[in-house]
């Protein structure tokens, strides 16, 4: 029954009857006031403005994420896994275009600086980062990593990612180490500031969007005209190589514009625990 699934990671309730009573709002309300309340209390290593940046905006970019040296040899690693890798996924949809290659300790032995970056100051960052936002501690094996490769074969005419959309009803991490400049033609990642943040209008967003986004997996899409209402402008990360872009993904967010065949090559990785 779906009753039983108020309560879980679930991104909506299915049960026509429970939405129009309310339930996806009030699973987004109990949700936030949780992951809110436990982030006080955390034994987290994060300085105060960034926890104050991540509560406010929903979002951090870090230039020179990686040490110069460090990240020459991990680019050069990066770009021949993609190409070369045995595990790597090759994905083609309507309008989008994928290379997807996991990065575990046991599948990048070849590559050294790979395996250096499992075991670095910087993915313990993103470690604690994700911590703080979920409100509870995790270690890095609780990451998912994975090289990301992605461009378009139409301009994104047919992508449903292109929509300013969140993940699910709680908050979660997604992140990229950019391996190379970002700019307008390669699909920058947009993002509202302050989108993270759960207030009456949110809450009604997500009572309508449960109603009427019946066919949506709910990740939730909306309307221009209604975020710039609400919000006003996005938040468009063009980049240097060697930027990581982390954000909560409660947040909306869209993959920004691009040119046809225009590759995008990134470290993604991403992470989504229960509030519960």
């Amino acid at each position: 029954m779906q009753v039983f699934k108020i309560f879980t990671t679930e991104k909506k309730n299915k049960s026509t009857l429970l939405n129009i009573l309310g339930v996806q709002p009030l699973r987004t309300f109990i949700a936030y006031r949780l992951q809110s309340r436990k982030r006080v209390s955390l034994d987290i290593a994060l300085p105060q403005n960034t926890k104050q940046m991540i509560d406010q905006n929903g979002y951090l970019k870090l230039d020179d994420f990686i040490d110069s040296n460090d990240f020459v040899d991990l680019k050069r690693d990066c770009k021949h896994a993609f190409e070369n890798h045995p595990n790597r996924n090759i994905v083609n949809e309507i309008s989008v275009n994928y290379v997807w290659v996991p990065i575990t300790k046991e599948r990048m032995v070849e590559y050294q600086s790979i395996s250096k970056f499992l075991v670095s100051k910087q993915l313990e960052f993103i470690t604690e980062f994700a911590s703080y936002n979920q409100g509870q501690k995790l270690s890095t094996e609780d990451i998912e990593l994975y090289l990301h490769r992605v461009w378009t074969s139409d301009g994104y005419k047919n992508e449903p990612n292109q929509m300013m959309h969140v993940d699910t009803f709680h908050s979660s991490t997604k992140g990229w180490i950019y391996l190379d400049d970002v700019g307008k033609d390669e699909g920058p990642l947009n993002y509202l500031p302050k989108s993270n943040c759960i207030d009456s209008w949110r809450l009604g967003f997500e009572y309508r969007s449960s109603i009427l986004q019946k066919q949506c997996s709910g990740s939730w899409r909306i309307e221009d005209s209604e975020w710039k209402k609400k919000y006003g402008s996005q938040k468009e990360f063009i980049v240097k190589e060697n930027t990581c872009v982390i954000a909560d993904t409660i947040g909306f967010h869209r993959r920004g514009d691009a040119k046809q065949g225009i590759k995008r090559d990134s470290i993604f990785f991403s992470v989504r625990k229960s509030p519960f």
